[in-house]
């Protein structure tokens, strides 16, 4: 096992997929002087203008284009894509956070804390699972019969 734990990043994001590159350019300069991210984005035409969320330089949810492409926006800073030879997206970094690398020493904590609750929803769910299996369930013929096996209506 690595006794070391990758540097990574964290940030919150907000995207606008516009129809033109002329659009993305407007946004750009717009958003640079001060305006809104969304209400300018969705003036200029987009067909969807608002937040990603929290991504992290672990997120599995993107691609890696895009994962690289936000990896490089800092608060504040904008970011264009081509997505089609006629529209483009741009991306904005709200706010970011970079984490260092960090040794074993410094995330045992994290990783055992992690790994108990873990083991505690495993545990949950298997006692859930159990108690439905022995609950005496009546089901109205209407809906069929109750399959106790199975934990469902047939």
């Amino acid at each position: 096992m690595k006794d070391r734990f990758k540097a990574g990043w964290s940030s919150t994001v907000r995207a606008a997929f516009l129809p033109t590159k002329a659009a993305a350019e407007d946004l750009h300069q717009k958003v640079t002087a001060g305006a809104p991210f969304d209400d300018t984005a969705n003036g200029l035409g987009a067909a969807k203008a608002g937040s990603m969320g929290q991504v992290t330089s672990a997120s599995e949810e993107l691609s890696p284009e895009l994962k690289n492409l936000i990896g490089t926006l800092h608060k504040g800073e904008l970011s264009r894509r081509p997505r089609r030879p006629t529209a483009t997206s741009s991306s904005c970094g709200e706010d970011r956070e970079d984490t260092p690398e960090r040794s074993l020493a410094e995330v045992r904590g994290q990783v055992l804390s992690a790994a108990q609750d873990q083991k505690r929803q495993r545990l949950f769910a298997d006692w859930l699972d159990e108690r439905e299996k022995k609950a005496a369930v009546k089901v109205a013929s209407f809906y069929g019969k109750w399959n106790n096996e199975r934990g469902s209506v047939n």
